[in-house]
């Protein structure tokens, strides 16, 4: 802060009389632009310009300051009066104080901090069950699997991995018994055959054929899969799965999604259901476009391929389909298509599909059977001859 004397008293000169001054003396033009301010902190001197006032008026301002006069101000220090009559300005000497303040702006700095996150996959965990003369079986964890036994046929296993790898097994023994007919005796998990219901397996003491018997279905036009099941193992699964046999098409669908194909549009849906048979039809996404047969012979070129390949698994009895903890009740399965004409004919006639194929193979056993009774009749009155 510093104060400083403006000016010194200037004696005042007596006035002369004059003419009365008119109006046009009197008048200040304007300037045409105003000029910059021109700042001298440091010098001492000229205290300004004020050209707004009166042209290029010099301010008598003496010492350190902002040299930019105000509007009225030429120079530093308050102005006394004015008279614009008189030739001479009378400045009283006053003190003022100038206040020099200095605006120091910094630019805001913004700082951003990313960061990083950083994922770590862990592996899947397993559970590992050992069993005599077997391989490791390894169950992950969350999940479970059914697993055979090599010295008893009738008794499997089915083991759940749950959490902190806790392994447990739960011995699954399904009855040892065999099949008879009228004809035949079969043991337990052997293979034989029936008219109308196609290849079949002894399990524990009743046949599980790939068809439902005769009478008990019929197909009309469509891509079907027909499966026999153990009602069997179904009991002994479902204490500890909760699942039943009306599951299996939801099953079925995720292992087609995810053994076979991840990226066909063929749905799974039950069509019909008896004692140890199901049925499941393969249907695509209805198009309006397209006619019944167009869209029937679509659904065999695109859902036939993976019927085939679960009815091939099933029956070859693969590790995958085995060891699932409910379509391993599984045993014997078959593929067929069905047009709308072998329907309809079907229905006129008051005979399935299926029982043409089962009429074709009884007549073809009926040969076989007077090809047998004839050999051996002749045979027989050879040995008489003799």
């Amino acid at each position: 802060m510093a104060t400083k004397n403006v000016g010194k008293p200037v004696k005042r000169q007596a006035k002369e009389k004059s003419e009365p001054t008119s109006v046009e003396h009197n008048y200040l033009d304007p300037p045409d632009s105003i000029p910059l301010p021109s700042v001298n902190v440091e010098s001492g001197g000229n205290g300004g310009n004020d050209d707004y006032h009166n042209g290029n008026g010099n301010g008598h301002g003496n010492g350190n300051g902002n040299g930019n006069g105000r509007r009225k101000n030429g120079g530093k220090g308050r102005v006394g009066s004015v008279d614009f009559d008189d030739p001479v300005i009378f400045v009283d000497p006053r003190e003022t104080t100038e206040f020099v303040g200095i605006s120091i702006t910094e630019p805001v700095t913004t700082t951003t901090t990313t960061m990083a996150t950083t994922t770590t996959t862990q592996p899947p965990r397993n559970c590992v069950v050992q069993r005599p003369r077997q391989s490791d079986q390894l169950i992950r964890e969350g999940s479970s699997k059914r697993i055979y036994s090599l010295d008893d046929v009738e008794c499997s296993e089915l083991c759940s991995c749950g959490e902190s790898l806790i392994l447990t097994c739960h011995a699954l023994c399904v009855p040892f018994a065999p099949c008879r007919t009228a004809l035949a005796f079969y043991s337990h998990a052997s293979p034989a055959y029936q008219a109308f219901r196609g290849r079949c397996l002894c399990y524990s003491g009743r046949f599980i054929c790939m068809k439902p018997p005769l009478g008990e279905y019929i197909l009309p036009g469509g891509i079907f899969l027909l499966l026999g099941y153990s009602a069997a193992d179904e009991a002994l699964l479902r204490p500890h799965t909760n699942l039943g046999v009306q599951d299996a098409v939801r099953a079925l669908q995720q292992y087609v999604t995810t053994y076979i194909d991840n990226q066909t549009q063929c749905t799974l849906t039950l069509f019909n259901m008896t004692e140890e048979n199901i049925i499941i039809a393969a249907r695509l996404p209805h198009d309006g476009k397209l006619k019944d047969i167009e869209l029937l012979r679509k659904e065999k070129d695109e859902c036939t391929a993976i019927l085939k390949t679960i009815s091939h698994q099933i029956n070859s009895e693969h590790s995958e389909l085995q060891s699932h903890r409910l379509l391993s009740i599984f045993k014997m399965s078959e593929v067929e298509v069905v047009w709308p004409e072998s329907t309809s004919a079907a229905a006129r006639s008051g005979h399935g599909p299926g029982q043409f194929a089962g009429c074709h193979r009884l007549l073809y056993a009926a040969m076989l059977a007077l090809a047998y009774l004839s050999s051996w009749t002749t045979l027989r009155m050879s040995d008489v001859a003799t």
